[in-house]
C-alpha cells in the first residue's frame, strides 16, 4: 500500500545532514515561534526558507515556527497558504523572520 509520509521519510534519510546542520536544526528546534505576536514555546517546526528554483533545502536557512503558523502554507510546504504575499503581509517575509531566528541564535551563543 502507497504510504507518502513513508515516502518523504525515505527521501529525508537520502539527504544526509553533516553534524554542523544537525546542530542547527536541534537549536532551531528548540526556539519558540519566530512569527510575531505568536511565541509559543518550542519545540517548534524547523521550517526551510524557500532557496530558490531547483536548487534543494538549505538546512541552515531555517525558522522555528509553531503548527498553527506551519500549516498556513501552501501545499509545497512554503509559507503563505493563503498567499504567499498575504502571508508575509501579515507576519513578515521569510528572509526578515530568517534574520531574527539568526540573530536570537547568535545572541544565545554570545552570553
Amino acid at each position: 500500500m502507497f504510504d507518502p509520509h513513508r515516502c518523504d521519510l525515505e527521501r529525508l534519510r537520502a539527504q544526509a545532514l553533516t553534524d554542523r546542520e544537525k546542530r542547527h536544526v536541534r537549536r532551531v528546534k528548540r526556539m519558540a515561534c519566530i512569527v510575531p505576536g505568536c511565541g509559543r514555546r518550542g519545540p517548534s517546526i524547523a521550517h526551510h526558507c524557500d532557496t530558490g528554483h531547483g536548487r534543494g533545502k538549505d538546512h541552515l536557512k531555517l525558522i522555528p515556527v509553531c503548527k498553527k503558523h506551519h500549516m498556513a502554507t501552501d501545499g509545497e510546504g512554503r509559507l503563505g497558504g493563503q498567499g504567499r504575499k498575504e502571508w508575509e503581509a501579515e507576519h513578515g517575509s521569510e528572509e526578515a523572520l530568517l534574520a531574527r531566528t539568526r540573530m536570537i541564535l547568535l545572541d544565545a551563543v554570545i552570553r
